[in-house]
């Protein structure tokens, strides 16, 4: 919280760049483990089906109700958590377009304001290079 006594820090575009990135090359390699969460669930539920079905076409007498009432409720939680885990998917692919969003408008803004900068430095022109000349460098361009 900034006070009069510890002001906010100063916006430092280097780091917010930096952790943008990392942000988004962690979405990348946590959106994989989410698809491959996704698709064990399925894959469980495809087989909860298929006990399901085999266990309707048995005879009758081994049957129960209970037995039945168990498997459907138990492809209907990992449906439930393949639904959540979709949305989840969807949230990160979002934040993923939106941070790329972001790093594309900082590059952009950090453009123009080199090109600001640089038509205020002095410059020199040697053997065809533009020498943009500051206090304490010299940028070859």
């Amino acid at each position: 919280m900034a006070t009069k006594y510890n002001p906010a820090p100063e916006f430092d575009l280097t780091m917010d760049t930096a952790f943008i990135e990392r942000r988004m090359n962690f979405i990348s390699d946590h959106r994989e483990l989410v698809k491959d969460e996704i698709n064990a669930l399925s894959l469980a539920i495809m087989e909860l089906e298929c006990e399901f079905h085999s266990t309707i076409d048995e005879d009758a007498a081994h049957v129960t109700d209970a037995c039945l009432n168990d498997i459907a409720e138990k492809i209907r939680i990992l449906e439930l958590e393949r639904e959540e885990m979709a949305e989840y998917a969807d949230q990160l692919r979002q934040e993923y377009f939106l941070l790329d969003d972001m790093l594309e408008t900082m590059s952009m803004d950090e453009d123009t304001l080199s090109a600001i900068a640089s038509e205020d430095e002095p410059k020199l022109l040697v053997d065809g290079y533009s020498i943009h000349a500051t206090c304490s460098t010299l940028r070859f361009r």
